[in-house]
């Protein structure tokens, strides 16, 4: 059982070798790493599937960790994290349809660093849309925001410009933000983190806090072994 302890803190954005090709951090590895930095729950959002039952509930045995499976798909407008969406047919890479089934099933997409690379010169092709402004009221016409219910505004491969700026689009466009490390490796867990309210043991109490608002969100200097909040 997860410690009902206030803030819940949660790493919203994690790979490992279960299911994405670019990660180093092992499943059996969470556990371990999230006690030492003082998590509660860890969302593992896997490039390619979502975790099963069995493998959530074999990682978090005896860690006393929450494990909150989702996935990070690359649409064609960028990447999004899926929580509470059900696999679906039809092209994972149109955002529509994502945002579809996300509806279908009452889950929770959420606009993962929709700004890396945003403020180099389009011609360098690191980020799928072609607009470079410094406005954010420009920045959220961007067509990746009308198929998303919240937007990470704290990524911990993102730049502070690149955090600051998602943050003051989300504002204008009245969507709640997260947190999370998008960690690969073992080393990233945590620098980013989502503080809810109050505790959640599930994906559906998960989704019902971030659509209400009731988290904030914190950042972790690499040379802390805990969390500042």
């Amino acid at each position: 059982m997860v410690a009902a302890i206030s803030p819940f803190l949660v790493d919203l954005h994690v790979h490992t070798t279960g299911g994405s090709a670019d990660a180093s951090l092992r499943p059996a590895q969470l556990g371990l790493e999230a006690a030492k930095l003082g998590l509660h729950g860890v969302a593992v959002t896997e490039h390619f599937r979502v975790w099963t039952d069995h493998e959530v509930e074999s990682h978090a045995a005896g860690n006393d960790l929450l494990i909150l499976p989702g996935q990070e798909y690359s649409t064609s407008l960028g990447h999004i994290l899926a929580f509470g969406v059900t696999p679906f047919s039809g092209d994972s890479r149109d955002p529509a349809t994502l945002y579809a089934a996300a509806e279908r099933d009452g889950g929770l997409l959420i606009a993962a660093h929709p700004f890396r690379y945003f403020f180099r010169t389009p011609t360098q092709g690191y980020h799928p849309s072609t607009m470079r402004t410094n406005d954010p009221a420009e920045a959220a016409g961007l067509p990746i925001f009308r198929f998303v219910h919240a937007v990470e505004a704290l990524n911990g491969h993102c730049t502070e410009e690149e955090n600051d700026f998602a943050g003051e689009v989300a504002e204008l466009l009245g969507l709640p933000t997260t947190a999370g490390s998008d960690a690969h490796y073992a080393d990233d867990l945590g620098r980013c983190l989502t503080a809810l309210e109050r505790p959640v043991s599930n994906v559906a109490e998960l989704i019902e806090t971030l659509r209400r608002g009731q988290q904030r969100l914190l950042r972790r200097r690499p040379e802390e072994a805990n969390p500042v909040q």
